[in-house]
């Protein structure tokens, strides 16, 4: 019996497993959220080594001091300098690797857990009452808390199939079949809408409007009953509540951040606060967030909260998981791995990427030195406003904003223009008289709005 039970032990251990939950968490410390979803602790880990390494990094985590340094100081012992850059170099690139890891873990440390209780039950069925061990089985198994895995590595087509036929039936019937429309009718009309699993990026320097597209875009989208999330790493929360908030009542924002309002305009934002909060509007806001940090809240927010579409702003602000040789790689890396978690969630993902101020039209050339952007991209947007470059510009350029489509999956690469109040920062579709409509009543120092 004892051979059997070391035989089945031995089954029940995955150095690999463990040295890769490690190595994940000593490449990005962020990820803890990830091990604490699954309830992973110390006691988890079969090897006592790892059971040391796993407490200093927690410590360190809660402490905020994370590094390989510092594991390599708070552990005494035997561990060296060599074994800890081992285990970095066993870290999962991908996080859904490092997610699977993490749950083969847990997972064998329940089988051991329960292996070892039934020995321990069996031996005790000769001399105790039936009633004490059954209710120990039940306490046992109440704390149990065995994972499943969420996914599996393959889909058996047979099954599959006629379920797609279906699906497919039914949706041919909506104007853009399951993709998502942005509002702006000319440029839905031109992309076909945002389509699951698709990286979109938009382009364009500082301060010529890409954080007010995306804010616009996701009100429009969030209008439709979806849930919208955007990740800021450029704006706080209090900023970003302000942008929408001008954009949903027409007031403009430089009022609202210098609190200057009067009654009527207190009115309108009181209106506009209350529509905002019945939309599916979520922030994920931090300084900065490596990719995996981003993936976790993001798949968090996918299976909580439904997320259909993901806005990032901007890729610059973004940082790489580990340092690369130059910036370029690591930015290469990030967009990579953004349209991977794009496929994997199965939502579009809306990248802002910030280009150089130049005089000239914008193109596919401007994005050359910038992760390779074309070729992992299924939609290059680049946003161009005429006045931006102008000190006196004409008429026929004022308010207005073109989105030139330079790659798209429909092969349809075109122009389109939109409405831009700068007053509110707001994008709308350039219909007839929108703008005299929307300017009436603002004075011009309104106009001169750095955003």
């Amino acid at each position: 019996m004892v051979d059997l039970d070391l035989l089945l032990v031995d089954r029940l251990i995955d150095e690999k497993a463990e040295r890769e939950v490690l190595g994940g968490l000593l490449v990005n410390p962020a990820l803890f959220g990830k091990a604490l979803e699954y309830k992973l602790s110390s006691v988890d880990f079969y090897f006592d080594t790892h059971r040391k390494i796993y407490d200093a990094l927690f410590e360190l985590y809660l402490e905020n001091q994370s590094s390989k340094e510092n594991v390599f100081k708070k552990i005494k012992g035997d561990i060296t300098k060599e074994f800890i850059s081992s285990l970095i170099k066993q870290a999962p690139s991908d996080p859904d690797y490092l997610d699977r890891a993490i749950w083969r873990v847990k997972e064998l440390s329940q089988k051991r857990n329960l292996l070892f209780f039934l020995i321990h039950t069996s031996s005790r069925i000769e001399q105790e009452d039936v009633e004490r061990i059954a209710k120990d089985i039940i306490v046992f198994l109440d704390n149990f808390g065995l994972k499943e895995k969420k996914s599996v590595d393959y889909e058996t087509l047979a099954s599959d199939i006629f379920e797609f036929k279906d699906r497919l039936d039914g949706e041919r019937k909506s104007d853009f079949l399951s993709n998502i429309p942005t509002g702006f009718t000319d440029l839905d009309m031109l992309t076909g809408g945002f389509g699951k699993g698709e990286l979109i990026v938009l382009s364009a320097p500082a301060g010529m409007g890409k954080t007010s597209f995306m804010l616009s875009a996701a009100l429009n989208i969030a209008k439709q009953g979806r849930s919208v999330g955007i990740a800021s790493f450029k704006l706080d929360k209090d900023a970003l509540y302000e942008r929408l908030s001008s954009i949903m009542s027409y007031v403009p924002l430089k009022r609202i951040r210098q609190r200057f309002l009067n009654d009527e305009e207190m009115e309108k934002i009181a209106q506009s606060v209350v529509e905002l909060s019945t939309l599916k509007i979520f922030i994920l806001h931090s300084a900065w967030f490596t990719f995996s940090e981003l993936y976790y809240k993001t798949r968090r927010l996918k299976e909580e909260k439904g997320l259909d579409i993901l806005f990032v702003d901007h890729l610059q602000l973004m940082s790489a998981d580990r340092r690369r040789n130059t910036r370029e790689e690591e930015l290469e890396e990030i967009v990579r791995n953004l349209k991977t978690m794009a496929r994997r969630l199965e939502i579009p993902v809306v990248l802002l990427v910030q280009t150089e101020a130049r005089k000239k039209y914008p193109e596919l050339e401007d994005l050359k030195n910038i992760g390779k952007i074309e070729q992992f991209a299924d939609i290059i947007l680049f946003l161009y406003r005429p006045e931006y470059y102008r000190k006196h510009p004409s008429p026929d350029e004022m308010g207005i904003a073109e989105i030139i489509a330079a790659k798209n999956r429909q092969d349809a690469t075109d122009m389109i223009r939109l409405a831009f109040i700068k007053e509110t920062t707001a994008f709308k579709s350039l219909e007839g008289q929108l703008l005299q409509n929307i300017y009436e009543g603002f004075d011009e120092d309104d106009l001169d709005l750095d955003f």
